[in-house]
């Protein structure tokens, strides 16, 4: 009786063991599928970017064509000017 208990014991311990190095095993492949998406994630923000600066260029292109120009001095006047009221009634 003792020996089928130590015996059932343990193909226990050796299933416990092969099981853990299986999922310790699933556990790296997880990890490496993670990183490889982070990495595409940032090849997708990296290309998404060049392609909005190359938009943003056109556009500033397109907008100078038009004649739209940024002005590269602005003045700000402080006075203020006599303006027509209506009475309040």
């Amino acid at each position: 009786m003792r020996n089928i208990i130590w015996t059932i014991n343990t193909l226990l311990l050796i299933v416990v063991v092969f099981l853990g190095i299986e999922q310790g095993g699933i556990g790296a492949q997880v990890r490496k599928i993670d990183e490889n998406l982070e990495n595409q994630d940032d090849v997708k923000r990296e290309i998404s970017e060049k392609i909005y600066e190359n938009q943003e260029l056109g556009n500033n292109q397109k907008i100078q064509e038009l004649g739209f120009v940024k002005p590269e001095n602005i003045l700000y006047f402080d006075t203020e000017e006599a303006v027509a009221k209506l009475p309040v009634q």
